[in-house]
């Protein structure tokens, strides 16, 4: 049996339900009853309350009495509701944005930054607001095209997972160690990824240098010959400032991602990871629009 791997949206949505439980739990037992049915209705949604509220109903009346809800599961209620409004990314988008804007202000700072990894796999940045009554939160899309970015994404996937299914495996784990914070981990991941899908395409001796060489198909000539080693190709850049230009940009990428990550000459950022991650993601896009993979 083919086995099929879940998307790095569908992955990181679940992660993101998962980390809000606690926080809509707590906002629940506050309001009690009714809280979905009243974010539903806001984006007009109020067609699948029905469906999914027993999920964020902590108890049940019958008769006068109140019983607890043996359904009452909210991590469960968003992973499904998500689920079903998904492939609209806009309403996708408002559903979270009213989720956050009902949360209390979330303290514990492990978990905030979790949720705020989370994000920013699915193309979020959260926006916190400082109020009289704490802190307040909202959503914004970290640039525009971000909906055709995660459509980018998983034609990305599908192919990966064709040919390249060690590539995609080191690739889900960069979105994994990210989201868990350890952003070190998610560049060398990204770099063993990147590695690897450049070693293939050297068939002669799975050297990735000349599989980048292979996949730009520039070619410098000097004196006659064509040049191929990094060294040489470098230095004909250095001495006449042009030439190989895709060449010089995704083999320095590689060096970047080995400074740090694997020889850690620098500790890496949040930001250095989600660069990196980018990057990765935009050099694999290149090969397949070129045909490369």
């Amino acid at each position: 049996m083919e086995l099929i791997l879940d998307s790095r949206e569908d992955k990181s949505l679940a992660q993101l339900c998962s980390y809000l439980n606690s926080p809509i739990r707590r906002v629940i037992y506050r309001n009690g009853n009714g809280w979905l049915e009243q974010v539903l209705s806001c984006i007009g949604l109020s067609s699948l309350v029905e469906e999914y509220e027993s999920y964020f109903n902590p108890n049940t009346f019958n008769r006068g009495y109140t019983n607890e809800n043996d359904f009452f599961n909210t991590e469960l209620g968003m992973m499904k509701l998500c689920n079903k409004i998904k492939s609209e990314k806009e309403l996708l988008n408002e559903f979270l944005n009213e989720i956050f804007r009902r949360l209390d202000e979330i303290e514990d700072s492990s978990l905030l930054n979790q949720i705020q990894n989370c994000l920013e796999l699915l193309g979020y940045a959260l926006q916190i607001e400082n109020t009289d009554m704490g802190d307040r939160y909202s959503l914004q899309y970290l640039s525009s095209g971000e909906v055709e970015r995660q459509s980018d994404m998983s034609v990305m996937r599908q192919e990966l997972n064709s040919e390249y299914t060690e590539v995609l495996r080191h690739y889900n784990e960069a979105l994994e160690t990210y989201s868990n914070g350890n952003f070190k981990s998610c560049i060398d991941n990204c770099r063993t990824a990147y590695e690897k899908v450049f070693s293939k395409l050297d068939t002669e001796n799975s050297d990735y240098l000349k599989g980048i060489l292979i996949a730009t198909d520039e070619k410098i000539i000097q004196d006659g010959a064509e040049l191929k080693s990094k060294k040489k190709i470098f230095k004909y850049w250095l001495d006449n400032n042009k030439g190989a230009n895709r060449y010089r940009i995704m083999a320095t990428l590689y060096s970047g991602m080995s400074g740090l990550g694997a020889h850690g000459e620098d500790n890496p950022s949040q930001e250095d990871a989600l660069m990196i991650l980018r990057m990765t993601e935009d050099v694999f896009l290149w090969l397949i629009q070129k045909n490369r993979i």
